[in-house]
């Protein structure tokens, strides 16, 4: 318990709020506002329903749709100062031509979409564009999930041969994420995100690896090693290794590419994409060159689409904060992609038929009307033409900035008490508490 979700908790509204969210989760659920909140009460409401809700949501995390990214890490950090598990899904910025990009957003929705599977996170907080766009599915992120421990029984050549497939570059000396190293029995692992002794929601601290001894085909022993003094540092029992790259590609895929590659080339009347198809070509071709176009291609390296919501298979709580911001977005998101798949198509660069990177706004709204939605607005805009199974109205404030300025501190603290307001007074430390 604490003293500002129970603020929330004890009011009236919040009470009829739960029974509503309740009877959502039995029936055929339809959506439900919550008004009037400011947004210290809505945090406070949003983190007391992620409680209240857990039977409910059988191990499902919550899902937290805001209209910015900034408001989105914002209540993740709020929300782990209140002792909760809570996941960003961050957006990653497609890679459309042969040049080499950085892998490190991919490995952080790898990351959430890794612990959303292992039941690791409470709730999970993103924007609704991201939530639609295309993404590994959960049966090939399960099946290329390497899970090891002491009995298991594995060539270090075969363990190999998987962590391709899964996406790892092979290298001498493991330096970064998404790398391996095999020398003789020794195989050397940099994942972008690792469960450890069955804890699914351990993360390795950054600097740090695997290490599986083997002999012969057994496993010796396995541990965490710093990656600059190639020293183990503490040893495991088991492993679950996620892969490295969103979209992977095998010997199958590759033949894919190149067809959709070589028929792209033929039609092509650009002179400057041309070049660029036959670039795109070499890179398919060679086997130690990685396909650092490959995400113009998602919609044709994986048959069957999904995205951050397919992950949810059990009815959860949906959140979404500021709802006609929340549409807005959608609207901004869906305008931007049809203008990028407009360019992409009309320079020659890619087929229509595979110019498919995420979910139409319809998804996203199908995807609320099927789980138990809760809408949190301090007005209430933007969900005026719903059909609402309820309407609660907080009256809560949003105070000024005191400073210093006590005597207006108190001023205010009286005149919210005489009109009947719950007032909690909260300090950075010991000292200002006590001023």
């Amino acid at each position: 318990m604490n003293i500002l979700t129970d603020s929330i908790r004890f009011d009236s509204e919040y009470g009829q709020l739960f029974e509503t969210v309740k009877k959502n989760f039995k029936d055929k659920p339809l959506p439900v506002l919550a008004g009037g909140l400011c947004d210290g009460a809505a945090d406070a409401l949003c983190i007391s329903m992620t409680e209240d809700t857990g039977p409910l949501r059988k191990k499902a995390p919550v899902l937290i749709v805001c209209p910015e990214e900034k408001e989105c890490l914002r209540i993740k950090q709020t929300f782990e100062r209140f002792g909760k598990r809570c996941a960003f899904y961050i957006a990653r910025d497609l890679t459309f031509h042969n040049i080499t990009a950085s892998h490190e957003y991919e490995h952080e929705r790898l990351k959430v979409l890794s612990g959303i599977l292992d039941e690791a996170f409470d709730a999970v907080v993103t924007t609704p564009d991201t939530s639609l766009g295309f993404t590994m599915p959960p049966e090939t992120l399960i099946e290329n999930s390497i899970v090891i421990d002491l009995d298991t029984v594995c060539e270090p050549s075969e363990l190999a041969k998987r962590l391709v497939d899964a996406g790892y570059s092979r290298v001498d000396m493991v330096e970064g994420a998404g790398q391996f190293a095999q020398r003789g029995g020794i195989v050397d692992i940099y994942p972008p995100f690792c469960g450890l002794d069955g804890e699914q929601n351990t993360v390795l601290q950054e600097g740090y690896a695997v290490r599986i001894e083997f002999f012969d085909d057994e496993i010796d022993r396995m541990g965490v090693f710093d990656v600059d003094t190639q020293r183990l540092v503490s040893n495991v029992k088991s492993l679950k290794i996620a892969p490295a790259r969103e979209l992977l590609v095998n010997k199958d895929t590759r033949k894919m590419l190149s067809d959709a590659v070589n028929s792209q080339y033929k039609v092509c009347k650009d002179e400057n994409i041309k070049k660029q198809l036959l670039s795109e070509l070499a890179s398919i071709n060679s086997e130690t060159s990685e396909i650092n176009f490959v995400d113009k291609y998602i919609s044709l390296i994986y048959e069957k689409h999904a995205t951050l919501l397919d992950y949810f298979d059990r009815r959860t709580l949906v959140i979404i904060r500021s709802s006609a911001a929340v549409r807005d977005r959608l609207k901004a998101g869906k305008w931007y992609d049809d203008r990028n798949i407009q360019e992409l198509v009309e320079s020659g660069t890619i087929s229509p038929k595979y110019a498919v990177f995420s979910e139409r706004p319809a998804y996203f709204q199908l995807f609320c009307s099927k789980n138990v939605t809760v809408h949190v607005d301090s007005l209430g805009y933007g969900v005026t033409d719903m059909r609402l199974s309820g309407l609660f109205g907080f009256r809560t404030r949003q105070p000024i900035s005191y400073a210093d300025n006590f005597s207006l501190l108190c001023e205010d603290i009286t005149n919210y008490f005489h009109g009947g307001y719950k007032v909690v007074v909260m300090a950075e430390n010991e000292t200002a508490a006590k001023n």
